[in-house]
């Protein structure tokens, strides 16, 4: 397959102009989203079809995870292909679209009405996307530099664009008899294409680019992000034939085995390439507690996922349906956005330049031996309310849940004060 991982390139970025409206968005749908959560606790101890959950889920998924992440994508595309992004106006257009669509989506799922302002909520957000890939392919054409991060990008981005048709087609689904089943139905399907496809390409690949950018071309283990690549892609595959054949919920233990089994090697090929590691230290101490933290909660994911198979002839088992939901939105893929806020994205910046750096740098916090980092009391206030709000959902206690959402609401003030330095400093981004 491909054969080079490109690193950080300091001719090779994206202008911050471009890059901050997805930060600045995705930070704040975050802190909104959990200040709903607080209000809404009560509908997350009910059914996971609930309007409030459902809205809540979309506000997540989509004004958090997925603007954050395309906002960085944005920023990773130039350094791996060493072309200069093809176009900051079609980035700031797929911005506006998607800025535009999300917010309409997610007021009609709490309203729970499917009319206009839903369907043009779809429309925009499908136009965002599609805005986003010809931008990335147009990127990827122009360059002649053959990546594996891109081809997980790009991979990740045509797994969004059919998630968010399917999505639209659910919505219209409700009107126009367009499906021989309800809406409901799909959902499974709708929600692991986006988790997987693009969630979890998307991650693995924009990790392997932070993971590899001080080390050699010719150290980095590619035929290892090569397997991870296509065992991934093979999973969804394999759980989309079982979903349309019908099959028994235990088959989709294929599907479950091929994706642990390219976590696995992704997790070798990060030890392998730590060892090889030649750039600052600080790095990654800060690679390390986002491995801890996305590892310990998508090891939850993982073990959700399996008592859902165990228990699926025992009824539906909302709770557990619920916390999977949680585990996933609010766990691995938080815990990844998290580290790019930390992180700072340096490639090329130099260090004196950065307000942010200086305040966030784990060289300058780790020097008070007899004091923690900030970033290690974000982890530890962030499982502790993670940890919480799971139990609180599986035992049904609201009391559990709002304390829970108020330690997570600290993280996300956090975090946007930090996106807020990036904001305001000089240096690019």
């Amino acid at each position: 397959m491909f054969g080079e991982v490109s690193g950080g390139d300091a001719v090779y970025k994206t202008s911050r102009n471009v890059i901050i409206p997805f930060y600045g968005y995705a930070s704040l749908a975050f802190l909104i989203a959990i200040v709903f959560i607080f209000f809404w606790a009560p509908a997350f101890t009910r059914h996971y079809f609930h309007p409030k959950v459902i809205a809540a889920t979309h506000l997540m998924a989509l004004g958090w995870g997925t603007m954050m992440i395309l906002g960085f994508s944005h920023q990773v595309v130039p350094a791996v292909t060493k072309e200069k992004l093809y176009s900051s106006a079609m980035a700031l257009l797929s911005f506006g679209l998607a800025a535009t669509g999300i917010p309409l989506l997610v007021y009609s799922f709490y309203t729970f009405e499917m009319g206009w302002m839903a369907k043009t909520g779809g429309i925009l957000m499908n136009g965002a996307v599609l805005v986003y890939l010809i931008n990335l392919i147009l990127s990827l054409v122009k360059s002649r530099v053959e990546s594996i991060i891109a081809l997980f990008i790009l991979t990740a981005g045509l797994w969004l664009f059919l998630t968010t048709l399917i999505g639209i087609l659910l919505i219209y689904n409700f009107s126009i008899p367009l499906f021989s089943e309800d809406s409901l139905h799909f959902l499974s399907l709708h929600a692991h294409l986006g988790i997987i496809g693009w969630f979890l390409l998307q991650i693995i690949g924009l990790t392997a680019y932070l993971v590899t950018e001080n080390i050699s071309p010719d150290l980095r283990d590619i035929k290892s992000l090569n397997r991870v690549y296509l065992l991934i892609n093979a999973g969804l595959i394999t759980f989309i034939f079982m979903f349309l054949r019908g099959a028994n919920r235990y088959w989709y233990l294929i599907a479950v085995m091929e994706i642990v089994g390219a976590l696995l090697l992704f997790f070798r090929y990060w030890v392998k390439m730590r060892r090889q590691h030649t750039g600052d230290k600080p790095a990654f101490i800060r690679m390390k507690y986002i491995l801890l933290l996305g590892g310990f909660l998508l090891l939850s994911v993982i073990l959700l996922a399996v008592l859902l198979l165990v228990f699926a002839g025992k009824g539906e088992q909302v709770a557990l349906i619920l916390a999977y939901g949680f585990s996933i939105f609010f766990g691995w893929i938080t815990a990844f956005i998290l580290s790019i806020t930390f992180r700072s994205s340096a490639s090329g910046v130099p260090k004196e330049s950065s307000v942010y750096r200086k305040e966030f740098s784990e060289s300058r916090i780790a020097s008070k031996s007899n004091k923690k980092s900030l970033l290690l009391w974000a982890v530890l206030i962030y499982i502790t309310g993670y940890l919480l709000f799971l139990t609180g959902v599986l035992l049904s206690v609201v009391g559990f849940i709002q304390i829970a959402t108020l330690l997570l609401l600290a993280v996300a003030v956090i975090h946007n004060f930090g996106v807020i330095h990036k904001i305001f400093e000089k240096s690019e981004w």
